[in-house]
């Protein structure tokens, strides 16, 4: 098996080998797997659409686009969060 340090957190599925060791997730790292999972679902909302014109599908593409702007929006929330925690306090 790899070691940690050679792996890239955000892209690599290494770690989810059933019973491979996974390190606890950052914060920088959630966020980026959300931003990951908002571009397939946009990029998946419009070849449903594309395809799917006025069908059933299309509408469950524009429902995958919402679902995909909720993520990149709890992504921005983790990064914030994340900022405001690692930010140094100003001295009074």
């Amino acid at each position: 098996m790899m070691k940690p340090e050679t792996i890239d957190p955000v892209g690599s599925t290494v770690w989810l080998e059933v019973g491979g060791y996974r390190p606890p997730p950052t914060k920088p790292f959630i966020a980026a797997r959300l931003r990951m999972l908002a571009d397939d679902m946009e990029y998946l909302a419009a070849c449903m659409d594309y395809y799917g014109g006025f069908a059933e599908w299309s509408k469950h593409g524009r429902e995958i686009a919402g679902a995909g702007a909720i993520a990149r929006q709890w992504a921005d929330e983790i990064e914030t969060s994340n900022a405001e925690i690692s930010r140094p306090r100003e001295a009074d």
